[in-house]
């Protein structure tokens, strides 16, 4: 039985939602789509915890990063972007994205990498 996490997959502008990554996710718990700060702000908005599941080639994805781990410390952030760019991946690390899975997405690795990040929460911010 896995704990159930509230989750945001963020894409940033102009990107349609991904469907795999929803159908591989639900049985996580409730899911948002977020394109912008906005609407992810208005998802983190009295959260004390939460999973962003965040593509990492949006082009504002840096000062989100930032703003997720100001507005939400105990939020995780799963990343997924071009393995190609080591840079982006450390950056990214460093502004609290704690694990990292490729494009394409391999839909078994990000639910592997799920679990294993939803076992960090304490039991009392999980929902």
């Amino acid at each position: 039985m896995f704990k159930a996490c509230a989750i945001c997959i963020y894409t940033g502008p102009a990107v349609d939602p991904p469907l795999e990554l929803f159908r591989g996710l639900r049985e996580f718990g409730n899911q948002y789509h977020a394109s912008t700060w906005q609407e992810l702000e208005g998802w983190l908005h009295g959260r004390k915890s939460g999973l962003v599941v965040a593509d990492l080639d949006a082009p504002d994805i840096f000062e989100v990063l930032q703003r997720i781990c100001k507005k939400v410390p105990a939020c995780k952030i799963i990343g997924f972007g071009n393995p190609a760019d080591p840079r982006m991946i450390i950056q990214a690390n460093r502004l609290g994205c704690s694990q990292f899975v490729a494009k394409p997405v391999d839909m078994r690795e990000l639910h592997t990498v799920v679990e294993q990040v939803l076992e960090l929460l304490p039991a009392s911010l999980s929902l």
